[in-house]
């Protein structure tokens, strides 16, 4: 019969098809489905359709993951981000504080057009109430958040995955905070102070540890390096209390201070190691304007920026671990009317930062001097002006395959 022949009644509404079809397939096919679609994002979208499918993922997540991971591992040889083990593409994540409530604003960096989200339920997946949250450190894509009521109370989340962690109760509560993961998926959250005793530097540090579930805490005595007074005196009285994470040589976790940078390791019986700020790092006579920690492509770097005339100096340096020296790879002189506001270091792309002009949100391409708007930051009415600040800037990175969380030992 041709097909302008056939009885227009027999005939199922294309959603009504679908429908049909998708009611007599059952759950096990559903899940085989899942395993064989090529990026574990799409895997989450097809959550987001039915109550059916989140079921059926929610309910194998672990074997998605591991799915997913396993072919992360055997890539084409045209994935070049796959085969590199990162990923081009990031969320830059500002956590904003408004008259006691949050704000969360996310801007994707590949976006083809200029756009935004600005939303308060960002975290709602978590269970604890959004205006006692406070985002604490992040890592790839997964962050550690505290309460503002209790701040010895500690989760892990993935934002991606909506799952959380929340973990023991801490002994103590540190000024420093960081996450770091080995590359068996152990994680430490590391809670660090420093007190000076006269003769050394002790380092306080709670540390959580997944494979027991417990927190214990340690301290260590180091000598101070020995830098010229000056040093601090130009660099200023600066201590980043979010740690920066790295993943590379079992996972490492880094604060900023004026003088040097302090790195935990997650063997945490080697102690905490001290690298000096590189000799050229605030050495300028003119204003800085801003100095910050990022992770590239798994290596630790250092920038800063600094104003001069109508325009701005930037530099970059990449540390290297062996030898404990930073190589500078880039140094741009801009000279512009309107200054920009340097936010945060691309994870993936070496040549990328973020940056704040006015209300935009830019990315600035180093070494092609170019520039990408990306969105633009929300305008604060004069009356919320006072109670409302910035209190964190993080970047989320998109792995094909989102993070597992890891679960607490039965004994907990």
């Amino acid at each position: 019969m041709a097909v302008s022949k056939i009885d227009k009644g027999l005939e199922l509404p294309l959603e009504g098809a679908a429908s049909k079809f998708w009611s007599v397939v059952g759950d096990d096919l559903i899940r085989e489905i899942f395993y064989r679609l090529p990026r574990y994002r799409f895997v989450i979208r097809c959550g987001i359709v039915c109550k059916r499918w989140y079921s059926v993922i929610n309910s194998n997540f672990d074997e998605l993951v591991f799915q997913n991971h396993n072919r992360k591992h055997k890539p084409s040889s045209s994935d070049d981000h796959s085969s590199s083990g990162y990923f081009s593409s990031c969320t830059l994540f500002l956590s904003l504080n408004k008259i006691d409530r949050p704000l969360y604003l996310l801007f994707l960096d590949k976006s083809n057009t200029s756009s935004s989200i600005s939303t308060t339920t960002f975290l709602n997946f978590v269970p604890w109430p959004e205006h006692d949250l406070v985002i604490q450190s992040s890592l790839e894509d997964l962050l550690l958040v505290s309460r503002k009521c209790n701040p010895t109370s500690f989760c892990v989340c993935n934002p991606l995955t909506k799952r959380w962690i929340a973990l023991p109760e801490a002994p103590n509560d540190r000024p420093r905070r960081g996450l770091v993961r080995d590359d068996q998926n152990r994680f430490r959250v590391v809670l660090l102070d420093i007190k000076f005793d006269g003769c050394h530097d002790v380092y306080y540090a709670t540390i959580f540890s997944s494979e027991t579930g417990k927190w214990n805490e340690s301290s260590y005595n180091l000598p101070p390096l020995m830098v010229p007074e000056i040093f601090g005196l130009i660099h200023g009285p600066y201590n980043q209390s979010q740690g920066v994470s790295t993943t590379n040589g079992g996972g490492r976790v880094h604060w900023l201070r004026a003088r040097d940078i302090i790195e935990f390791s997650s063997y945490v019986e080697r102690g905490p190691r001290l690298f000096v700020l590189p000799e050229e790092f605030g050495n300028e006579q003119d204003v800085r304007l801003k100095s910050c920690l990022g992770v590239v492509r798994g290596q630790l770097r250092l920038l800063e920026i600094f104003k001069r005339g109508f325009g701005f100096v930037l530099k970059v340096w990449e540390l290297n671990y062996e030898s404990g020296e930073w190589n500078l790879v880039h140094h741009r002189v801009k000279w512009v009317a309107s200054m920009f506001k340097m936010l945060a270091l691309h994870p993936a792309d070496g040549d990328e930062i973020f940056m704040l002009r006015d209300h935009d949100i830019w990315i600035y391409n180093i070494r092609e001097d170019t520039y990408k708007r990306l969105g633009e930051f929300p305008k604060i009415p004069d009356e919320e002006i006072g109670s409302t600040y910035l209190n964190g800037i993080f970047t989320l990175t998109h792995p094909l395959c989102p993070t597992s969380l890891f679960a607490l030992p039965p004994s907990h």
